[in-house]
């Protein structure tokens, strides 16, 4: 898989993603549905591990040939790629907007953007 097709498999699914939304009071918080290509690169990972683990042990592997069985974890990890791919784009955009909170911040700027409470707690570390 070249590096286009995984472009291309990263534009398809993060396209349009809102990290926040305009909740009902007019307020500002995180877009819930932003959350999932993290949610979905984790389950790769792990779904990657498990299969690479039973191939080790021959666990539920027997009846592959050889061939299936790299052709099975070369999907894997191709997928893996894919969901780690969007899972880095989402947090490089969640790491942008810190920055510029934090930016605006250091220089005292006021931002006049209505925040709801939990995504305020959330930049302040406050439980």
């Amino acid at each position: 898989e070249t590096q286009a097709d995984t472009e291309g498999a990263l534009d398809e699914e993060v396209a349009g993603l809102a990290l926040f939304k305009v909740d009902d009071l007019g307020c500002i918080s995180v877009e819930p549905s932003s959350t999932l290509p993290i949610l979905k690169a984790a389950r790769a990972r792990s779904a990657h591990v498990r299969l690479e683990k039973d191939i080790e042990r021959g666990a539920a592997c027997a009846a592959m040939t050889a061939a299936e069985r790299r052709y099975a974890l070369a999907r894997s990890a191709a997928a893996l790629e894919r969901a780690e791919a969007s899972a880095r784009f989402v947090l490089d955009r969640f790491s942008f907007c810190g920055r510029l909170f934090a930016k605006a911040l250091l220089e005292q700027q006021t931002m006049t953007l209505p925040l709801a409470p939990s995504l305020l707690k959330i930049f302040l570390g406050v439980p």
